[in-house]
């Protein structure tokens, strides 16, 4: 599969149109609140995100608090997130809880690694949240805890495509690591570019692999989705290769695509100046 570098996937200009009327804003977010069950007492969870671990962006750590809502004091807490599983510690010894977060915590002198982080003892209180496993305990007791809301991740990127008054929220497209360029806009259709990694965790088929192609948007004159439309260009996952591209004017280009798995070779034309996409097979 060949890699090409995102910038190289468009070979278009964006229309002025597109530039005036539609744009893409990412917002970011490194807290949340919670509200929970403990057994049976009603409970308000809130975290930050801190620092992440190993250089890896899908791990890192926490802190925040818990309360209940027979209004006891807050409770510190200090934990560690990794691909949908939460774990929390209360320390009653704030040095220990210091030492978390700054990744200090030693066991008979020596640094723990990172599975040891879920697995810490001689703690106050512990919370652990995953698909399969949702508790708090003290070591001397243990509640199971219902969540609201049952996605964990606390560090969030979300991107939102803007037009006129409306705008969409572009997470029902792709996942938040989909990288996404407005190359064309009519009143009512915009064209999308989109590209994002094959394989998040870099090991295995497509590690270094990437998707691309595009998406079509069509809306009514009262900026109402009405029909998305996705146009593969290239695919690591399902070994389609764009093998060469044809500019017949300025304002369009089509690009030859062959799936090497199904034999299938396509076309796909794309006319910035009206903002559209053929197939043609």
């Amino acid at each position: 599969m060949k890699i090409l570098p995102f910038a190289m996937l468009f070979l278009v200009s964006i229309a002025v149109i597109a530039q005036q009327k539609a744009k893409i804003k990412e917002l970011y977010t490194d807290q949340k609140a919670f509200s929970i069950i403990i057994g049976e007492e009603e409970a308000e969870l809130y975290l930050v995100a801190q620092n992440t671990v190993d250089k890896n962006p899908e791990t890192y750590l926490v802190k925040g608090w818990y309360n209940t809502n027979n209004n006891k004091p807050k409770k510190d807490l200090v934990g560690i997130y990794s691909k949908d599983r939460l774990v929390l510690y209360h320390f009653n010894d704030k040095t220990r809880s210091s030492n978390f977060l700054s990744q200090e915590l030693k066991q008979q002198d020596q640094s723990i690694t990172l599975s040891e982080y879920f697995n810490l003892s001689n703690f106050s209180e512990k919370i652990t949240l995953t698909a399969d496993t949702k508790n708090w305990t003290n070591n001397k007791a243990t509640k199971n805890i219902n969540l609201s809301d049952q996605d964990l991740e606390i560090r969030k990127s979300k991107k939102y495509l803007l037009f006129g008054n409306g705008g969409l929220d572009l997470s029902f497209i792709g996942a938040d690591n989909w990288e996404y360029e407005i190359i064309a806009s009519s009143p009512t259709t915009i064209i999308l570019a989109y590209n994002y990694r094959s394989n998040t965790t870099g090991k295995g088929r497509c590690a270094a692999g990437t998707e691309s192609g595009f998406i079509a948007l069509n809306f009514d004159k009262t900026n109402t989705l009405q029909e998305k439309e996705r146009y593969i260009k290239e695919s690591c996952l399902f070994s389609i290769e764009a093998q060469n591209d044809k500019e017949p004017t300025k304002e369009t280009v089509v690009y030859t695509c062959a799936n090497f798995m199904s034999g299938e070779t396509y076309t796909l034309t794309l006319n910035t100046a009206a903002a559209t996409i053929v197939k043609n097979q």
